[in-house]
């Protein structure tokens, strides 16, 4: 390549050293464009490589992040019969406000509060209701006190609507 001052002593035309210009801007455009093209095609493969990887770990991965894997509890007794009741009050309070399980069990927890009889997580009320857990004494207690006040609650609107 000639050195730039070779052009200014041989006293070349400027029509020469802009066309000289310009084709040493095209040169370097078209690298800098082959160069762009070539960095984004191996981004796309590092794209897909990890697209590849991703899936396969899906393999390995349960989908559902929120399937439990604890084994179903078998209840007897009161307890059996605690939890069928609460189950049943459950679902028709479900399909009577029309809204999702967690903010049924919300929903629960709050008017547990509200009775004063002690206090209770959401995650023990699903545990309890998908039956994934041996509910201790004191959990049961404060079910029960919530299933007795459902209980009047729904006598108190029955006799309403029978009156």
């Amino acid at each position: 390549m000639l050195p730039v001052s070779w052009l200014f002593t041989n006293q070349i035309s400027s029509h020469v050293v802009l066309t000289i210009a310009c084709f040493l801007s095209y040169i370097n455009n078209r690298q800098q464009t082959a160069a762009h093209s070539m960095v984004v095609n191996k981004f796309n493969c590092i794209e897909e490589s990890l697209c590849e990887i991703r899936d396969n770990l899906r393999w390995f991965k349960p989908n559902d992040k929120h399937r439990s894997l604890k084994p179903t509890k078998l209840y007897a007794g009161s307890v059996l019969k605690l939890w069928n009741e609460f189950k049943q009050i459950i679902d028709a309070k479900r399909k009577l406000d029309n809204v999702s399980w967690s903010k049924m069990y919300l929903k629960v927890k709050s008017e547990i509060e509200d009775l004063r009889k002690g206090s209770i997580g959401v995650s023990t009320l699903e545990n309890f209701y998908k039956r994934k857990m041996n509910p201790k004494p004191k959990t049961l207690k404060v079910i029960v006190s919530w299933i007795e006040n459902e209980r009047r609650e729904y006598d108190e609107e029955d006799y309403k609507i029978n009156s």
